[in-house]
C-alpha cells in the first residue's frame, strides 16, 4: 500500500523482519547525485549533467579583454570551414 508519494507501507509484508523500516523511500536509479549514497546504480551522464558545463574561466576572460581592446580579429573563412566541416559526414575509408 503507497501512504504517501515515494513512500510504501510495508507494515503488513515486513512483520518479524529487523533492520528494516516499515515506510520506507522509494530509492529511483540515476538519480541525480544520490546514486553512490542510496546504493542504487550509478549513472555517470545524469552526474554530468548535474555538473554543468565544462567552463574556461581563463578564456573567457581573455576573450573579453581582447574584444574590449579590439584587438580580437576572428577569421571568417576558418570559422566557416569549420562550420561546413561539422555538417558534413565523415568519409568512408
Amino acid at each position: 500500500m503507497v501512504d504517501a508519494v515515494g513512500s510504501i507501507n510495508r507494515s503488513s509484508q515486513l512483520s518479524g523482519v529487523r533492520g528494516v523500516s516499515a515506510s520506507a523511500p522509494i530509492s529511483r536509479a540515476g538519480a541525480v547525485g544520490q546514486a553512490a549514497a542510496s546504493g542504487a546504480v550509478p549513472n555517470p551522464v545524469a552526474d554530468l549533467a548535474a555538473r554543468g558545463p565544462v567552463v574556461d574561466e581563463a578564456k573567457i576572460a581573455q576573450l573579453q579583454q581582447a574584444i574590449a581592446s579590439g584587438s580580437y580579429k576572428p577569421d571568417p573563412q576558418a570559422i566557416a570551414t569549420k562550420m561546413v566541416a561539422l555538417d558534413l559526414p565523415k568519409p568512408s575509408k
